[in-house]
């Protein structure tokens, strides 16, 4: 509390965020050295001015910059891998609206994956995630795990990525006989899993052309001529 110059003892506490006090809050003040109070309103920086008075004047007053924070940090995690992927470990970033502490790998909730080299401060964090198989990989942080400067918790967040690192394997077969006298010769291609970007021009042929390519995912099918060999 500012300082005391009146004459007589102060009684009074007054609270304002105006230095003037053209309008402010007033608390008995009984000779103590400290109080407390109940400050509400819009979070946010507020300046906050005391001063005490007594009957026969005012006292000089002081002032303090409060923080109002009700909300909890919220939280987020993210990586720049694609989905599907097939980079191992996925790269991860933890990031929270506002500064923090306590976050530690074993906070984390994994599937089919580990956290390893978790590093950061305040706001950023980063970590890699290990997948353990291939298939769906998920990561969570869960509610509370880390705090704000005034001790709200964290909100939760969750993460899933589908990790394949085994190529497709790929057959063509034909229900022509061979040698055969069939035209043109019906030829189907078949992945073991499904697959995007396959083109006409990824069959090599010999002594042939293709014709009537079509098919999607898994299942292609291409014709060719009478006579023609395939490769």
């Amino acid at each position: 509390i500012g300082d005391w110059t009146g004459g007589d003892t102060p009684d009074v506490l007054r609270l304002s965020e105006d230095p003037a006090f053209a309008t402010s809050t007033s608390l008995p003040w009984m000779g103590q050295t400290s109080t407390s109070f109940l400050l509400t309103g819009p979070e946010g920086a507020v300046d906050v001015w005391a001063r005490l008075d007594s009957p026969g004047g005012a006292g000089i007053p002081t002032s303090d910059t409060i923080v109002l924070d009700l909300t909890s940090p919220t939280t987020t995690l993210s990586s720049p891998a694609s989905n599907p992927t097939n980079t191992s470990p996925v790269p991860m970033a933890l990031t929270f609206d506002e500064a923090v502490t306590g976050v530690e790998d074993t906070d984390f909730l994994t599937t089919n994956a580990s956290v390893a080299n978790l590093i950061g401060t305040g706001a950023k964090y980063s970590f890699d995630l290990l997948p353990v198989a291939n298939g769906l990989v998920e990561v969570a942080f869960p509610e509370g795990a880390a705090v704000d400067i005034v001790n709200l918790p964290s909100r939760a967040a969750s993460f899933s990525i589908v990790f394949d690192d085994t190529p497709p394997t790929v057959t063509m077969q034909s229900p022509a006989p061979n040698p055969t006298n069939t035209a043109p010769i019906s030829v189907f291609v078949f992945f073991s899993e499904a697959v995007t970007d396959f083109a006409s021009s990824d069959v090599a042929v010999s002594n042939a052309t293709v014709q009537n390519f079509a098919g999607a995912g898994a299942a292609w099918c291409v014709f060719r001529l009478a006579g023609d060999t395939f490769s």
